[in-house]
């Protein structure tokens, strides 16, 4: 669970990114401003997990340390008795399963 959402991460977060730019040249000698990322995983699993805790994908690296890019993970437990307060802001908190 724990190292699939966390890996998962870049690949999503790259694809917004990528439409944001569009066609900008990269290779010009300037720094393009982009929104600051959030990566959330709603977690709702079978095993038992905190409240909320951060993962992060260089946990993941083969050699540890020796990465130069960094994807913070926030993880939200929405499993029944967790949460409570923040799941009664979610807007498909009372979505039927049939409409997916």
């Amino acid at each position: 669970m724990e190292r699939n959402s966390r890996d998962a991460g870049l690949f999503l977060l790259c694809r917004p990114v990528q439409k944001l730019l569009g066609e900008t040249d990269l290779s010009i000698h300037r720094r393009i401003l982009i929104p600051t990322p959030h990566y959330i995983v709603f977690y709702n699993g079978l095993e038992r997990v905190r409240e909320e805790y951060i993962q992060k994908l260089s946990q993941s690296f083969e050699n540890k340390g020796e990465g130069c890019i960094e994807l913070t993970v926030r993880i939200i437990n929405i499993n029944h008795g967790h949460n409570s307060a923040r799941q009664s802001e979610m807007p498909w908190r009372n979505v039927s399963p049939k409409t997916f």
